[in-house]
């Protein structure tokens, strides 16, 4: 309801439909029929087919976008500049641990068309975690990237470009999406969103860690089963704590429960 942004793309803003999410010819209609708009307010951003259309959000959000920040997208762009100024560099790329990558590129000024075999790959063990161990939240001066990061004005239409040809990059310096940032650090606009009193579903762990993992049989949601030769490979998986899944310490375990905001 309230995010504007979609991965590898914007979101619908206002009348104008999305340039990187569209509907295809065979899509069935009836999973994308219009939800009618709150007659309190309609979002200016708002997505024909999902989101919040509560009177509770729109009033929220009537308050927010006429009193609280009305519309300013210098203002909100300045705020995200200011809010994260920590850019990472990425590393040089290394061909000798890619084979799909024939040219090296510069992620911020990547070439309208896509570099053959885009995006570069690195080993996600041996280089990716154990340069940004997953357990350090700080980010680091220099990260394994190798996507493009798209300006959304200056580079709209290289954007547009990877986009038809199905490729994945990053947007940055979106008006819509800044105004979405600059709003949920608004103190107290989240917990007025999700409800001070409401008690959401939450995953609670005594680390960092949450694994995924398959239950017993192979059975994935109700939907399929694996092999043998798959459940026996999952079965022998470990994490990075070493521990086998159906091994785990019980104090380790994540716990499904419910919470309120304040206290998560």
């Amino acid at each position: 309801g309230d995010s504007v942004s979609l991965g590898g793309g914007i979101s619908r803003r206002g009348n104008r439909r999305s340039p990187w999410s569209q509907r295809g010819p065979n899509a069935d209609p009836e999973e994308h029929k219009v939800l009618p708009y709150n007659s309190i307010y309609q979002i200016p951003e708002a997505m024909d087919v999902v989101g919040d259309r509560s009177s509770h959000y729109a009033k929220l959000r009537k308050q927010y976008d006429q009193e609280v920040l009305p519309l300013n997208e210098e203002r909100s762009m300045e705020f995200v500049s200011h809010t994260y100024q920590h850019k990472p560099m990425p590393r040089p790329m290394d061909f000798h641990h890619s084979d799909q990558v024939v040219e090296t590129y510069d992620i911020y000024d990547c070439p309208f068309d896509p570099p053959q075999n885009y995006p570069h790959e690195w080993n996600l063990h041996s280089q990716i975690l154990k340069d940004w161990p997953v357990d350090q939240v700080e980010i680091p001066d220099q990260i394994y990237q190798g996507l493009c990061v798209f300006d959304y004005v200056k580079d709209y239409a290289k954007a547009m470009n990877y986009r038809n040809k199905e490729q994945p990059f990053v947007v940055e310096n979106d008006p819509a999406v800044a105004r979405t940032v600059e709003r949920w650090h608004q103190p107290g606009y989240v917990e007025q969103m999700v409800g001070p009193s409401i008690k959401h579903r939450t995953e609670y762990n005594t680390n960092n860690h949450f694994l995924y993992h398959m239950p017993p049989g192979g059975q994935v949601g109700g939907m399929r089963r694996v092999s043998r030769a798959t459940q026996e490979k999952i079965k022998n998986l470990q994490d990075n704590q070493g521990r086998k899944a159906k091994l785990q310490n019980e104090d380790v375990i994540p716990e499904n429960m419910r919470m309120t905001f304040a206290d998560w």
